[in-house]
């Protein structure tokens, strides 16, 4: 994913159903940010005529990898789009000496909890996710 990808890569994950967009952060001077501070991460996967079917946002800490709007067009799922993006993940992250990665998926987002399901990803009932909002953002 380069940051000429960001504005197909916003209106496929505006397309799918049970992915919310931050305003704050899912701008395109935001994502770029992120790009250029994990390159090599990101990936999207286009049609022969250069259309972004899907897309995953990936960055790391240096211990543990994290992934972001993984996301396939509804018309091109259960075609391998999405398990081919987690293969281009692997091997940047596999050279960086990363082996997990957490994977931000919304309870209510059931498509989603369904196909990490089916890849048997470990779903975490031990921990609980809180958010810190600064005064000056959204």
């Amino acid at each position: 994913m380069t940051v000429a990808d960001l504005d197909a890569c916003l209106a496929l994950w505006r397309r799918c159903e049970g992915l919310v967009l931050r305003e704050a952060c899912d701008q395109p001077p935001a994502l770029a940010a992120f790009l250029e501070r994990n390159p090599g991460f990101s990936w999207v996967a286009e049609t022969e005529r250069a259309q972004v079917i899907a897309a995953v946002l990936c960055g790391h800490d240096g211990r543990r990898a994290y992934l972001y709007h993984l996301a396939v067009d509804p018309s091109w799922r259960r075609l391998g789009c999405g398990r081919a993006l987690l293969t281009a993940v692997r091997q940047p992250l596999k050279a960086a000496g990363i082996s997990r990665c957490h994977a931000f998926v919304r309870t209510d987002n059931a498509s989603a909890l369904r196909y990490w399901e089916r890849l048997q990803a470990e779903r975490r009932t031990d921990i609980q996710l809180f958010t810190v909002r600064f005064a000056d953002e959204v």
